[in-house]
């Protein structure tokens, strides 16, 4: 399987695979890679930059899977390109087995920033930009 060119990513966190994770056959489950990104890697980069995640929701996520992860693998987690809109972005991610740097899955998520208040959407706010570039 050819690897992708790994540019320099935005931000990278690291999991381990925990046995709440795979399936009977010691497979991870495929929702775990959307929780570890969506949960983990896009959390840590948001507060990292001290955005307030807490007014940011998810519209879409999705993902392309092309190599299994396992019991006990470390996956490193990187964010590699934010592309901004109006009133959303767009967090694109790899996620890698950290031994061999094999690609396990690709993906993204499209997030909306909202007023907390009226859960609506609201512009992005220009701090929030800045510190997302």
């Amino acid at each position: 399987m050819k690897e992708k060119e790994q540019a320099e990513p935005l931000f990278t966190s690291r999991v381990r695979v925990r046995i709440y994770d795979v399936d009977a056959t010691g497979t991870v489950f495929f929702t775990c890679h959307q929780h570890w990104f969506d949960g983990v890697a896009v959390v840590d980069f948001l507060k990292e930059r001290d955005i307030d995640w807490m007014s940011i929701v998810v519209a879409g996520i999705s993902f392309n899977y092309k190599h299994p992860l396992f019991l006990d693998d470390l996956v490193d987690i990187t964010i590699d390109k934010v592309e901004m809109c109006n009133k959303s972005f767009k967090i694109t991610c790899t996620l890698y087995i950290h031994e061999t740097g094999k690609v396990a899955a690709e993906g993204n998520a499209v997030y909306v920033y909202i007023d907390k208040n009226s859960r609506s959407a609201i512009p992005i706010p220009q701090e929030v930009r800045d510190k997302l570039s």
